[in-house]
């Protein structure tokens, strides 16, 4: 394991540092304020570009960050790289189904139905993102 040394991890009583030693993981420490020495910060810093050119562009409420966050990793996650393979087959051996993403974009208007009229004339609101572990399949985040 590769980390930055910050404080809640290198601390020799901390809650971190006990499961390493225990797990006996194999750790590396790199030096500090040098984040090309740990390949995760490129991923880290590719994904905080987009996620602010995606809050500009769309004009997205700060108070979102966290649901913008959550769609521009899974999309990314799930986007091919020069292998041609996505993060997510590569970690899974799973090919992913892309299905739930490419109906909307983040913060797209939506019209949508409110359980239990779903008879009556369609809301509108706002999609932000594939609402997992909540509903059945195709279930959304709608603001």
């Amino acid at each position: 394991m590769t980390y930055d040394g910050a404080g809640e991890q290198v601390g020799a009583k901390s809650r971190f540092d006990q499961l390493v030693k225990h797990y006996r993981i194999n750790r590396h420490l790199i030096e500090p304020y040098s984040p090309w020495q740990n390949r995760a910060e490129t991923g880290i810093r590719i994904i905080k570009a987009k996620w602010k050119r995606l809050m500009s562009r769309r004009g997205v409420p700060k108070r979102l960050w966290d649901f913008a966050l959550v769609w521009i990793s899974e999309v990314y996650s799930r986007t091919a790289t020069k292998n041609g393979r996505t993060g997510f087959e590569v970690i899974t051996g799973d090919t992913p189904d892309i299905s739930e993403w490419i109906d909307f974009t983040f913060y797209d208007w939506v019209w949508y139905w409110h359980p239990p009229d779903l008879t009556g004339n369609p809301h509108i609101g706002r999609w932000l993102g594939v609402s997992h572990r909540v509903g059945s399949a195709l279930c959304y985040w709608i603001l």
